[in-house]
């Protein structure tokens, strides 16, 4: 730890593969490199992503029993005593709900609820957050991933008393740049794939989970294919998961005769290869908050398609960027993607984009002004900033 730097405590379910471990990661990583000192707190064991993580960040394993096993508070309680941060902040509501159920009589530490999801997943999941949301003390802050997002859980779970912000997303530019040399050749790649120099290829690059609906860009691509009479289109599919679901798609994929087009390649540490060889993002999902995959697509310069949801329309800027559709329209899918194929956008102004209002420097600035400055409330204790 840092010698007289503030200090924060991120909790989180676990550095799985996923949006929020990787916007986890980047905060913290960023926040040592700019002196402060972070420690994240894991409530499993699952730690895909933590070689990603600067290993000079403490990391500590509070294991549950069960999912609802509520002693875990009590621990994640004497930690944070222990470690006395200025800020706590919590990675989705469950994280939250055990943290500040240990921490309900004590208003030493800002208080910090980060939800990376919007939509409840069903009706069990939304009553679990309705519990959740209850234990947020009056000088606890929720900051949301986008102004939808706000919008939703705010009218959904009556949190239009608390106090809040929105900070968007932000990668790194410069790891995301399409000129920067890489030891994996477009052309290896390609012919690893079977993918033809004049083909056209999509990436979709989404965990595999039921509320991603792959199934849709694949009848999309039977389509779009249907269509073409020379060159065909490849969907490259990164991300991995429940193996029923990639089961379900592989038939989906050998019912429309599709194996030649469609290539599953799971997840990967890399992911910069494969969006040097598309031509276009997509995404298909019918709940999402604000994707960090379709930001770093737009850094290397690709349009995107994405469906209409969560913070979609926040940024994607139709003529400039690419287009929205709605969920699970296929027809509307497989348009937008030729429509968008053949517009052959800018993908200087694309990266542009990216640049000036998602880079990871701009959040992190605004995480630091909001985290550490007086802008955030806080109860029986005063701090001195410089």
């Amino acid at each position: 730890m840092l010698p007289n730097s503030k200090k924060i405590v991120f909790v989180i379910h676990g550095l799985s593969m996923g949006g929020a471990e990787k916007f986890l990661i980047a905060l913290s990583n960023h926040l040592y490199d700019r002196l402060f000192s972070p420690s994240i707190i894991l409530l499993s064991n699952d730690g895909e992503l933590i070689s990603e993580l600067n290993p000079l960040i403490p990391v500590y394993r509070l294991l549950r029993k069960k999912k609802f096993d509520l002693s875990v508070s009590r621990k994640i309680n004497q930690l944070i005593d222990a470690i006395d941060p200025h800020v706590v902040m919590c990675i989705n509501t469950y994280s939250f709900f055990l943290t500040r159920l240990g921490q309900l009589f004590k208003q030493k530490q800002k208080f910090i609820l980060s939800p990376h999801s919007t939509i409840p997943f069903s009706r069990y999941n939304y009553f679990q957050n309705l519990i959740y949301f209850r234990v947020l003390h009056p000088t606890d802050y929720i900051l949301y991933l986008c102004e939808a997002q706000k919008l939703f859980l705010k009218n959904t779970y009556g949190l239009s008393k608390h106090h809040s912000n929105v900070v968007y997303n932000g990668i790194d530019t410069n790891y995301f740049n399409p000129d920067l040399p890489n030891e994996i050749t477009e052309k290896k790649l390609r012919t690893a794939y079977g993918i033809l120099d004049n083909d056209k290829v999509i990436i979709q690059v989404a965990r595999l989970q039921k509320e991603k609906c792959h199934a849709d860009a694949i009848l999309a691509l039977a389509l779009l294919n249907q269509e073409r009479e020379k060159a065909g289109v490849h969907l490259i599919i990164v991300g991995s998961g429940n193996s029923d679901y990639l089961s379900n798609l592989e038939s989906i994929v050998k019912k429309e005769m599709l194996g030649k087009y469609v290539h599953f390649v799971g997840n990967q540490s890399d992911v910069r290869p494969f969006l040097k060889i598309a031509d276009l993002f997509t995404l298909t999902s019918e709940s999402e908050t604000f994707s960090i995959a379709a930001l770093e697509a737009m850094s290397f310069g690709l349009p995107v398609v994405i469906t209409d949801v969560g913070g979609a329309k926040e940024m994607v800027v139709s003529g400039l960027n690419g287009a929205l559709v709605k969920p699970h329209n296929i027809l509307e899918l497989a348009k937008a993607w030729r429509n968008t194929l053949d517009m052959n956008l800018d993908s200087r102004e694309i990266r542009d984009h990216v640049i000036k209002k998602f880079s990871i420097q701009h959040m992190v600035d605004r995480y630091v002004d909001l985290l550490f400055t007086n802008s955030i409330p806080v109860s029986n204790r005063a701090y001195a900033y410089s």
